[in-house]
């Protein structure tokens, strides 16, 4: 269902995040001033999280051109990253074998599957957080300040991306 356009459970979600995507292209490429559809009479520019999703969407679209898919696919793309990470931060903190049966139950979750489709920055969240948690991992196996700031700076871009990251600061 990858080509569909948003019209399932979080249609409005999807459809906004869709749309200040959309308003990059046809108004203001600027990434620091998102604009909504819903404006009246207003200019649009709203409060939101940094729309890095959104411009990535925006910039897919520029080479593609304008397609529904193209938000799902970034989706899907940073969802199968995440679950790289996922299996690779089970394998090296447990073992191979508990790296593949988390891979298995987290790539089998319904809600894992549903906002790995959506156009929705979420997924790309979660998949960064679990980036920062496999490079902390690292970090705290081998002490090279490299993998502690790259830790750091997956960790802030999804604090940037959606603010319900920092809570895995506490």
């Amino acid at each position: 269902f990858i080509t569909n356009p948003p019209l399932d459970e979080h249609y409005w979600r999807q459809v906004d995040t869709a749309g200040v995507a959309r308003n990059f292209q046809t108004e203001n490429a600027n990434i620091l001033f998102p604009r909504v559809d819903g404006r009246e009479q207003f200019s649009g520019i709203t409060g939101m999280e940094l729309p890095l999703y959104n411009y990535s969407i925006f910039i897919t679209n520029k080479i593609v051109g304008f397609h529904h898919w193209t938000g799902r696919a970034i989706s899907l793309l940073m969802s199968l990253i995440g679950l790289f990470w996922l299996y690779a931060l089970a394998r090296r903190r447990y073992s191979e074998k508990i790296g593949y049966l988390t891979l298995l139950a987290a790539s089998t979750s319904a809600l894992y599957f549903y906002f790995s489709r959506n156009i929705q920055p979420d997924i790309s969240m979660v998949a960064l957080l679990i980036g920062a948690l496999y490079f902390a991992e690292i970090f705290r196996k081998s002490a090279l300040p490299r993998h502690y700031y790259i830790a750091i700076c997956l960790l802030s871009v999804a604090c940037l991306i959606k603010i319900p990251a920092a809570v895995t600061i506490l």
